[in-house]
């Protein structure tokens, strides 16, 4: 194939591609909008799904697609290569200078693809999230939400004082559940947007043993979102850390 033609079809699907990620990027902005904004819009912490992918999903879409995007632009330079050093010469006559600059073009470029992996995150503590519903209760920042999760909660106390098991979703549950492995949630790693599969791999369990523990009697899909459960079965991902880590303690016994 000739090489106009191969930029030709390099051409095309970098401009579909740039196409693609602008929409997904709006998507993501203004359909498939963060747990804080749909707080707000639609009243609760629903799930938003498009075409059956969630938000989480769609970013995933989004990162390979960014992947797409890079090996065909470095596939653009190697096809026009012979042409970019000749431009290059005439835009900066000096040979030090071109150096210079070549030098911290590519350095800057290295840096933008690898700097999320170079920081750290900032972390809000109590009172200080900047989310649409700040002071109102759906924008507070994770520290809040620990000190309001480290208060012992009457049905807790209730639950300790009879020694009655308490339920699955039941704040009693967790402030049990604290009890076996330190601080409440501080490092579970269950998200919202994991498989019941990926939640039950990670404690060494099966699926229907963690589904069970979770106090979920009927079949579920080990592919269901724990997201969309926790909304139908009422329990939290602190539920699902502990019923995790029991059914871990219980086989290792």
């Amino acid at each position: 194939m000739k090489k106009s033609n191969w930029n030709f079809i390099i051409d095309t699907l970098l401009l579909l591609l740039t196409a693609f990620m602008t929409g997904k990027g709006l998507l993501l902005k203004y359909v498939l909008i963060p747990g804080r904004e749909r707080q707000i819009v639609y009243g609760s912490n629903v799930e938003l799904q498009m075409f059956g992918l969630d938000r989480h999903q769609w970013g995933t879409i989004h990162l390979y697609a960014g992947y797409a995007m890079i090996a065909l632009v470095i596939l653009h330079i190697i096809l026009h290569w012979n042409v970019i050093p000749s431009m290059y010469r005439k835009l900066i006559a000096w040979r030090g200078l071109r150096t210079g600059v070549a030098i911290a073009y590519v350095v800057v470029c290295l840096l933008l693809v690898f700097f999320p992996f170079m920081i750290e995150p900032t972390v809000l503590e109590g009172g200080e999230g900047r989310g649409l519903g700040g002071g109102k209760g759906y924008g507070r920042g994770k520290g809040a939400q620990r000190q309001a999760e480290q208060q012992p909660s009457a049905p807790a106390q209730a639950a300790e004082g009879t020694g009655q098991t308490a339920p699955p979703g039941s704040d009693a549950y967790s402030e049990k559940g604290s009890a076996l492995h330190g601080e409440r949630g501080k490092s579970s790693g269950i998200k919202g947007y994991m498989t019941l599969g990926e939640a039950a791999g990670q404690y060494g369990v099966s699926p229907e043993e963690l589904a069970r523990e979770l106090g979920i009697r009927e079949a579920v899909s080990s592919n269901a979102r724990l997201g969309q459960l926790r909304q139908q079965y009422n329990f939290t991902m602190e539920d699902v850390a502990t019923a995790g880590q029991r059914l871990r303690q219980a086989k290792q016994k």
